[in-house]
Protein backbone atom coordinates (compact mmCIF):
# COMPACT_ATOMS: atom_id res chain seq x y z
CA UNK A 1 0.00 0.00 0.00
CA UNK A 2 1.36 3.46 -0.78
CA UNK A 3 0.28 4.84 2.47
CA UNK A 4 3.13 3.05 3.98
CA UNK A 5 6.83 3.30 3.43
CA UNK A 6 9.71 0.48 4.58
CA UNK A 7 12.47 1.72 6.88
CA UNK A 8 14.71 -1.22 6.67
CA UNK A 9 17.32 -0.37 8.77
CA UNK A 10 15.46 1.29 11.86
CA UNK A 11 14.76 -1.55 14.99
CA UNK A 12 14.94 -5.10 13.52
CA UNK A 13 13.46 -3.82 10.07
CA UNK A 14 9.92 -4.35 10.33
CA UNK A 15 9.34 -0.57 10.34
CA UNK A 16 7.00 1.32 8.28
CA UNK A 17 6.56 4.98 7.64
CA UNK A 18 3.02 6.16 7.84
CA UNK A 19 3.17 8.45 4.83
CA UNK A 20 -0.80 10.04 5.75
CA UNK A 21 0.64 11.34 8.66
CA UNK A 22 3.67 14.03 7.69
CA UNK A 23 4.07 16.95 10.56
CA UNK A 24 6.89 19.16 11.62
CA UNK A 25 9.03 19.10 14.87
CA UNK A 26 11.12 22.00 15.79
CA UNK A 27 14.97 22.09 14.79
CA UNK A 28 15.46 22.41 18.53
CA UNK A 29 13.99 19.37 19.31
CA UNK A 30 15.85 17.84 16.78
CA UNK A 31 19.27 18.73 17.70
CA UNK A 32 18.68 16.97 21.47
CA UNK A 33 17.94 13.03 19.69
CA UNK A 34 20.66 10.89 18.34
CA UNK A 35 20.24 10.51 14.53
CA UNK A 36 19.62 6.65 13.80
CA UNK A 37 19.65 5.88 10.11
CA UNK A 38 16.72 3.88 8.83
CA UNK A 39 18.18 3.35 5.46
CA UNK A 40 21.54 1.42 4.84
CA UNK A 41 22.07 1.69 1.11
CA UNK A 42 21.45 3.14 -1.79
CA UNK A 43 18.79 0.24 -3.10
CA UNK A 44 16.75 0.84 0.32
CA UNK A 45 17.13 4.70 0.03
CA UNK A 46 15.54 4.23 -3.42
CA UNK A 47 12.46 1.33 -2.62
CA UNK A 48 11.92 4.41 -0.40
CA UNK A 49 12.27 7.25 -2.58
CA UNK A 50 10.21 5.51 -4.56
CA UNK A 51 7.18 4.26 -2.08
CA UNK A 52 6.95 8.54 -1.84
CA UNK A 53 6.92 9.06 -4.83
CA UNK A 54 3.72 7.06 -5.63
CA UNK A 55 2.15 8.40 -2.76
CA UNK A 56 2.76 12.09 -3.93
CA UNK A 57 2.77 11.94 -7.29
CA UNK A 58 -0.11 9.79 -8.84
CA UNK A 59 -1.46 10.20 -12.18
CA UNK A 60 -4.94 10.92 -12.40
CA UNK A 61 -6.43 7.93 -14.10
CA UNK A 62 -10.46 8.50 -15.74
CA UNK A 63 -13.05 6.69 -13.28
CA UNK A 64 -14.01 4.54 -16.40
CA UNK A 65 -10.87 2.95 -16.16
CA UNK A 66 -11.13 2.32 -12.44
CA UNK A 67 -14.71 0.56 -12.97
CA UNK A 68 -13.34 -1.70 -16.10
CA UNK A 69 -9.93 -2.96 -13.42
CA UNK A 70 -12.87 -3.00 -10.59
CA UNK A 71 -12.67 -7.17 -11.25
CA UNK A 72 -9.39 -7.68 -11.35
CA UNK A 73 -8.35 -5.26 -9.01
CA UNK A 74 -10.69 -6.88 -6.19
CA UNK A 75 -9.14 -10.76 -7.18
CA UNK A 76 -5.70 -9.00 -6.19
CA UNK A 77 -6.19 -7.31 -3.64
CA UNK A 78 -7.88 -10.91 -1.98
CA UNK A 79 -4.93 -12.77 -2.90
CA UNK A 80 -1.90 -10.39 -2.51
CA UNK A 81 -1.62 -10.83 1.71
CA UNK A 82 -2.33 -14.77 1.30
CA UNK A 83 1.14 -16.81 2.08
CA UNK A 84 0.36 -20.12 0.47
CA UNK A 85 -1.68 -18.04 -2.45
CA UNK A 86 0.92 -19.07 -5.33
CA UNK A 87 -0.72 -15.96 -7.21
CA UNK A 88 -0.17 -13.84 -3.63
CA UNK A 89 3.51 -14.46 -4.50
CA UNK A 90 2.96 -13.77 -7.71
CA UNK A 91 1.57 -10.41 -6.95
CA UNK A 92 4.26 -9.49 -4.40
CA UNK A 93 7.49 -9.87 -6.71
CA UNK A 94 5.75 -7.67 -8.89
CA UNK A 95 8.18 -4.58 -9.36
CA UNK A 96 5.99 -2.32 -10.83
CA UNK A 97 2.25 -1.49 -12.83
CA UNK A 98 2.41 0.45 -15.83
CA UNK A 99 -0.84 1.79 -17.70
CA UNK A 100 -0.79 3.41 -21.36
CA UNK A 101 -3.41 4.52 -23.54
CA UNK A 102 -3.77 4.78 -27.25
CA UNK A 103 -4.48 6.45 -28.85
CA UNK A 104 -5.00 9.15 -25.46
CA UNK A 105 -6.81 9.49 -22.04
CA UNK A 106 -8.90 11.37 -23.48
CA UNK A 107 -9.93 9.42 -26.58
CA UNK A 108 -13.72 8.52 -27.08
CA UNK A 109 -11.99 4.94 -27.30
CA UNK A 110 -9.62 3.85 -25.40
CA UNK A 111 -7.05 0.79 -25.99
CA UNK A 112 -5.45 0.06 -22.65
CA UNK A 113 -2.05 -1.48 -22.01
CA UNK A 114 -1.33 -2.82 -18.45
CA UNK A 115 2.26 -3.71 -17.90
CA UNK A 116 3.27 -5.88 -15.20
CA UNK A 117 6.99 -5.57 -14.18
CA UNK A 118 8.77 -8.19 -12.76
CA UNK A 119 12.54 -8.57 -11.43
CA UNK A 120 15.48 -9.72 -14.47
CA UNK A 121 15.42 -13.16 -14.31
CA UNK A 122 11.94 -14.22 -13.01
CA UNK A 123 10.08 -14.95 -15.98
CA UNK A 124 10.71 -18.16 -17.94
CA UNK A 125 12.68 -16.72 -20.74
CA UNK A 126 10.01 -16.08 -23.73
CA UNK A 127 11.69 -16.94 -27.25
CA UNK A 128 8.79 -16.08 -29.53
CA UNK A 129 10.75 -18.00 -32.42
CA UNK A 130 10.63 -21.16 -29.91
CA UNK A 131 8.39 -24.08 -30.78
CA UNK A 132 6.09 -25.33 -28.06
CA UNK A 133 5.72 -28.58 -27.47
CA UNK A 134 2.02 -29.85 -28.79
CA UNK A 135 1.44 -31.17 -25.33
CA UNK A 136 2.40 -27.71 -23.70
CA UNK A 137 -0.22 -26.57 -25.46
CA UNK A 138 -3.10 -28.43 -25.16
CA UNK A 139 -1.87 -28.39 -20.96
CA UNK A 140 -1.34 -24.77 -20.23
CA UNK A 141 -4.61 -23.46 -22.53
CA UNK A 142 -6.69 -24.97 -19.60
CA UNK A 143 -4.74 -24.07 -16.53
CA UNK A 144 -5.93 -21.68 -13.81
CA UNK A 145 -4.25 -18.63 -13.03
CA UNK A 146 -3.23 -19.89 -9.77
CA UNK A 147 -1.35 -23.05 -11.63
CA UNK A 148 0.62 -20.75 -13.50
CA UNK A 149 1.10 -18.58 -10.83
CA UNK A 150 2.40 -21.16 -9.46
CA UNK A 151 4.88 -22.90 -12.57
CA UNK A 152 6.36 -18.98 -13.28
CA UNK A 153 7.40 -18.75 -9.10
CA UNK A 154 8.98 -22.02 -9.61
CA UNK A 155 11.27 -20.95 -12.51
CA UNK A 156 11.33 -24.42 -14.55
CA UNK A 157 10.05 -23.50 -17.85
CA UNK A 158 11.38 -23.13 -20.91
CA UNK A 159 11.53 -20.91 -23.92
CA UNK A 160 8.42 -22.07 -25.47
CA UNK A 161 6.65 -23.22 -22.34
CA UNK A 162 7.19 -19.71 -20.86
CA UNK A 163 5.22 -17.89 -23.94
CA UNK A 164 2.23 -19.97 -23.49
CA UNK A 165 2.36 -19.87 -19.69
CA UNK A 166 2.55 -15.93 -19.77
CA UNK A 167 -0.04 -15.33 -22.50
CA UNK A 168 -2.33 -17.60 -20.82
CA UNK A 169 -1.78 -15.39 -17.41
CA UNK A 170 -2.41 -12.24 -19.78
CA UNK A 171 -5.69 -13.47 -21.41
CA UNK A 172 -7.35 -14.73 -17.73
CA UNK A 173 -6.48 -11.37 -16.55
CA UNK A 174 -7.83 -9.55 -19.27
CA UNK A 175 -10.99 -12.02 -18.98
CA UNK A 176 -11.04 -10.18 -15.23
CA UNK A 177 -11.82 -6.74 -16.66
CA UNK A 178 -15.03 -4.87 -17.88
CA UNK A 179 -14.70 -2.52 -20.34
CA UNK A 180 -16.98 0.45 -19.77
CA UNK A 181 -17.43 3.86 -20.75
CA UNK A 182 -14.29 5.20 -23.08
CA UNK A 183 -12.57 1.43 -22.55
CA UNK A 184 -12.88 -0.25 -25.18
CA UNK A 185 -10.25 -2.79 -24.37
CA UNK A 186 -7.80 -4.13 -21.79
CA UNK A 187 -4.48 -5.99 -22.62
CA UNK A 188 -2.07 -7.15 -19.77
CA UNK A 189 1.88 -7.84 -20.57
CA UNK A 190 4.25 -9.85 -17.82
CA UNK A 191 7.58 -8.05 -18.66
CA UNK A 192 11.29 -7.91 -16.54
CA UNK A 193 12.22 -4.94 -16.00
CA UNK A 194 15.21 -5.62 -17.97
CA UNK A 195 13.29 -5.60 -21.08
CA UNK A 196 10.86 -3.02 -20.80
CA UNK A 197 12.19 -0.06 -22.81
CA UNK A 198 12.49 3.27 -22.20
CA UNK A 199 9.94 4.92 -24.43
CA UNK A 200 7.62 3.07 -23.19
CA UNK A 201 8.20 3.70 -20.02
CA UNK A 202 8.25 6.98 -20.30
CA UNK A 203 4.51 6.79 -22.20
CA UNK A 204 3.16 5.07 -19.24
CA UNK A 205 1.84 5.18 -15.53
CA UNK A 206 3.02 3.53 -12.48
CA UNK A 207 -0.37 2.71 -10.64
CA UNK A 208 -1.54 0.91 -6.94
CA UNK A 209 -4.27 -1.43 -6.99
CA UNK A 210 -5.66 0.82 -3.90
CA UNK A 211 -6.54 3.60 -5.76
CA UNK A 212 -8.44 2.10 -8.77
CA UNK A 213 -11.72 2.02 -6.74
CA UNK A 214 -14.18 4.54 -8.52
CA UNK A 215 -14.57 8.30 -6.96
Amino acid sequence: MTRYAHVPAFGDGSYFADLDRITTIETGALLLQERTAGLSDDEERNAFARAVARKFGRFAFPDDLSRSLKRWRDHVVAKYDKEHSPEGTLYRVAEDVRISAVPAWDADAISVAVTVLFPPGFLPPTDPEADPEVGDVNEVSGLSAAAIAQQLSDGVADAGRGVLLCERLQRLWSEQCDCVGTIDSIDFELVGTDEMTVDAYLSSFSFDLEFLSPA
